[in-house]
């Protein structure tokens, strides 16, 4: 039966989808943990549903397991409660067929009459709705797309004289929130995403090289540069108190997340941007506040400082920064050898 794929990217379908998603996901992670740990390579089961066992090398099983079948399966015994008890405490997701119908009406099967023969188009055996989800370029999951039968064919075939979906009360209406793409679509949303993972990790290493630089005037030009370069504008959170500096920081006005690179130079310039215009600050001052770097412009700070009563709402100025030195990186003590 021909298919439809549908993406669930906006309300109640993206919100139980992602959902779904994240506990499968987490699920699995789970299996491979405690896979490894009975010296496992990997579980083995049907896609998105719990795994059944897990694939061995050889005949390294543990005691108290099958002895491997194919593809080197095995499983904890009847009699080894012990194991068998470990994995079910996993939590796992059931598959999200019957959510699809329950949630958003969507049918599983159909049953049909032609010709005078009722017939049953079930796909339970080989799930009826499959699933597939692509990356972005900054590592985050996109949005979840479902794989599912298209029943409106069914409809077009003039000889059927009587129709039923299953279960009672879904039918082949797509539901709000789930938008349609043909399959040539899907294969043209991962090519793009692929395409845009490289040229986001290309960006990252010209950023590593730039940034490659040893006092903070000279990090802080080279930043600007780069920000300029590929139009990217900072948003960076602080908060400061007894046990040091606490940043976060993302891209104004765009859902990627900052390149590591970028992140990692902004971690090492911020204590010196700020202390631009308090001078007698330090990441132990009991203070919060915000740096808005725009491509093109000096970073602006807006900052209370708890400590000393003050706040802060103005340009930095960033000629000082001529002035100041990062602190020297503690290298690694190779173990000193004593000799007898």
């Amino acid at each position: 039966m021909k298919r439809v794929y549908l993406i669930a990217e906006e309300g109640r379908p993206k919100e139980l989808m992602e959902q779904w998603r994240a506990e499968y996901l987490a699920g699995m992670k789970a299996y491979r943990a405690i896979g490894q740990e009975f010296g496992a390579v990997s579980p083995m089961g049907f896609p998105f549903e719990r795994p059944t066992g897990f694939s061995f090398s050889g005949r390294n099983q543990p005691e108290g397991w099958i002895q491997p079948q194919a593809k080197g399966f095995s499983r904890p015994k009847v009699a080894n409660t012990a194991d068998q008890a470990r994995i079910n405490a996993i939590a796992f997701p059931v598959h999200p067929e019957e959510m699809l119908s329950r949630e958003f009406g969507m049918a599983s099967s159909v049953k049909i009459e032609k010709d005078g023969q009722q017939s049953t188009l079930l796909l339970a055996a080989l799930r009826a709705f499959g699933f597939c989800w692509t990356v972005r370029p900054d590592g985050e999951l996109d949005n979840v797309i479902v794989s599912a039968p298209d029943f409106e064919e069914v409809l077009k075939d003039p000889k059927i004289r009587c129709i039923k979906w299953f279960p009672e009360g879904t039918g082949p209406e797509i539901p709000d929130g789930f938008r349609q793409v043909t399959e040539a679509e899907v294969d043209l949303i991962f090519a793009e995403a692929k395409v845009k993972r490289e040229k986001y990790q290309s960006v990252d290493r010209e950023m590593a090289l730039m940034f490659d630089v040893h006092t903070p005037s000279d990090l802080f030009q080279a930043m600007g540069v780069a920000m300029k370069q590929y139009g990217r504008s900072l948003v960076v959170d602080f908060d400061c108190g007894d046990t040091g500096m606490g940043i976060s920081m993302r891209y104004e006005s765009e859902m990627l997340k900052v390149h590591p690179a970028l992140e990692k130079a902004m971690f090492r310039i911020a204590p010196h941007l700020i202390k631009c215009n308090a001078q007698d600050w330090d990441e132990t001052t009991m203070s919060s506040g915000r740096i808005l770097w725009r491509h093109g412009e000096d970073p602006f700070l807006d900052m209370d400082d708890q400590e000393n009563d003050w706040s802060y709402e103005s340009y930095i100025e960033t000629d000082m920064l001529a002035d100041m030195e990062f602190e020297p990186e503690v290298a690694e003590q190779a173990p000193m050898l004593v000799q007898e």
